[in-house]
């Protein structure tokens, strides 16, 4: 009698855990069979729909990986800058969650000019 102990999850590229991405993604899996939100999926397919996925892969011994990414093909909307004067000692506005927002300072103390 011959047999195999197979302790090794399946391996998917395209995506990473926890990625993050602006575009569509293809992904694959080496062995097993895989579901992308419950759902069948097959190696090689384009994943195009925005928001949160989770991808299990199991392969016939019933080793798993699981992917979770995220797909935001939405470009954020430009921050908005409350007036900024020459008095002005708070800059306020408002920008997407997560942004990163750059202040600089004129050379000529606040007279701004292109």
């Amino acid at each position: 009698m011959k047999f195999t102990i197979d302790k090794t999850s399946p391996v998917v590229t395209g995506v990473s855990n926890n990625g993050l991405y602006n575009k569509d993604v293809i992904i694959t899996f080496n062995e097993g069979t895989a579901k992308l939100d419950g759902n069948d999926f097959t190696s090689g397919k384009t994943v195009t729909s925005e928001g949160s996925h989770t991808l299990v892969v199991t392969d016939a011994a019933g080793n798993a990986t699981t992917v979770n990414f995220t797909i935001d093909k939405t470009a954020p909307n430009a921050p908005t800058v409350d007036t900024v004067t020459s008095k002005t000692t708070e800059v306020t506005g408002t920008a997407e969650a997560n942004s990163t927002i750059v202040i600089k300072r004129c050379k000529n103390n606040w007279n701004w000019k292109n």
